[in-house]
């Protein structure tokens, strides 16, 4: 064992991806109060992945960073392989309380090593004696069984859930990916319940995708919403991606998380989807079933999107009459260069007085064209101040209220409740309707003197 500089060691990145650790409170106090008592594992120099990097260890280094702590006591370690190292970070979290998404994800990577490692042997077999081949420190695991029977006994559960679980993490990563966020949270939710929940919901998504595909190899339809979104019982992204780089959009952390960046993007494949839903005779009465959210991953009408996009879109709701479509956007003075449809709500984030001002300008501009449409409304999510609607905020027909949900940068947090009652009393006096979103939590607490 030896000190060694805070600084120079390197969270695993594999680590973030599975387990997405940080400083808890308690093993702060901990550390604060005892030092670390069990040194960190980090790679040696002649590591395939370079040295000074956190095989075991990850949260006490994090708590350490958070204490200003400058040096910490390291074992180094003898594995060299950059396989076997990623082996070691699931195995070294063996003991540790997880939830069913962090379970599928080491199964994922898991079977990956097996597969990594029998495609190494299988090449290490087709060369003779004299002809060396790179295949590490590797063991020769999974010779027999199969690959989910194999990572499941090595995490200490069944070959059934273990594949159950990667499924499940699976349907999440490409639903995320396609920018379909309420289905992939609903299913994550389930996952971290139990294993067979979040698999039950994937499954749904997995048939239904083959039974699409069967029908159609470039046929792109509406996303199902979950119950925390009631106006919309589908979701829509013909555009993903969004520069506007606010601290508490969870939207950005998902792409980056899944897919490496949040750059706007154009799926033009996806333009079809409202010719391609049908809504289910058993739901065809259900509130809001004919409501579709445009663009939940992104900013249709950010400054960054071209007209060429959003005409397109637009043209695409234009010819699907049987739908509602909802709009919302940061920079609602683009809202001015375009014709709506008729079956379009235009929607504006009002997070702050400034930015309610500035999306009540352009309402009360497009009424004085004669082309505001049918349906506008504010989204104060997340309400970080007491908004006041002038006189034109008669120009809105619909308010919507809610918290701040955690993100990478920024916790999640509830605005004051004042700000919620004078924005409640503001929309009962304008005959404004009025939403609160499921994660809008503060409710007053008030006692007579």
């Amino acid at each position: 064992m030896i000190k060694m500089a805070l600084n120079l060691l390197k969270p695993h990145p594999l680590n973030a991806k599975i387990y997405g650790d940080s400083a808890d409170a308690d093993l702060v106090e901990s550390i604060e109060a005892n030092g670390i008592l069990s040194p960190i594992l980090v790679t040696s120099e002649k590591a395939e992945i370079g040295p000074n990097v956190i095989i075991s260890g990850h949260r006490r280094y994090y708590a350490a960073k958070r204490l200003g702590v400058d040096a910490v006591p390291v074992f180094i370690s003898d594995i060299y392989d950059a396989i076997d190292i990623e082996e070691a970070v699931i195995v070294a979290n063996k003991q540790r309380q997880k939830n069913g998404e962090q379970i599928g994800r080491e199964i994922q990577k898991l079977m990956d090593i097996v597969s990594k490692r029998a495609r190494q042997r299988s090449l290490a077999n087709l060369n003779n004696n004299n002809i060396p081949v790179e295949v590490g420190n590797l063991p020769p695991r999974g010779s027999s069984g199969k690959s989910r029977d194999v990572v499941g006994r090595m995490l200490g559960i069944g070959g059934t859930t273990a594949i159950r679980a990667a499924k499940a993490v699976t349907v999440i990563d490409d639903l995320l990916a396609g920018g379909e966020v309420e289905q992939a949270e609903e299913i994550r939710t389930a996952l971290n319940k139990s294993v067979n929940s979040g698999y039950s919901l994937a499954k749904e998504h997995i048939d239904r995708e083959e039974r699409a595909a069967s029908e159609s190899t470039n046929k792109s339809t509406f996303n199902a919403t979950n119950d925390n979104i009631e106006w919309a019982k589908w979701s829509w992204n013909p555009v993903t991606g969004c520069k506007f780089g606010c601290p508490y959009c969870y939207a950005r952390d998902i792409a980056m998380r899944y897919t490496g960046h949040f750059d706007p993007t154009f799926h033009e494949n996806r333009l079809n989807a409202p010719h391609n839903t049908n809504i289910p005779e058993s739901r065809r009465y259900e509130a809001g079933i004919k409501n579709v959210f445009v663009c939940s991953m992104a900013d249709l009408f950010g400054d960054w999107v071209s007209e060429e996009w959003i005409n397109k879109v637009l043209d695409s709701i234009r010819k699907a009459p049987q739908w509602n479509f909802i709009l919302l956007t940061k920079n609602p003075k683009r809202y001015l260069q375009f014709k709506f449809p008729d079956n379009c709500w235009i929607g504006a984030t009002a997070d702050t007085q400034n930015r309610a001002d500035d999306a009540l300008e352009v309402f009360d501009e497009m009424s004085k064209m004669g082309t505001k449409p049918e349906v506008t409304f504010l989204s104060c999510e997340p309400l970080s101040e007491s908004i006041s609607l002038p006189e034109f905020g008669c120009y809105i027909d619909w308010l919507i209220i809610g918290g701040r949900s955690r993100s990478s940068k920024l916790p999640e947090a509830q605005p004051e409740w004042e700000w919620v009652e004078s924005l409640l009393m503001q929309a009962r006096q304008n005959g404004i309707k009025l939403y609160f979103k499921p994660n809008l939590t503060v409710q007053p607490k008030e006692y007579p003197e």
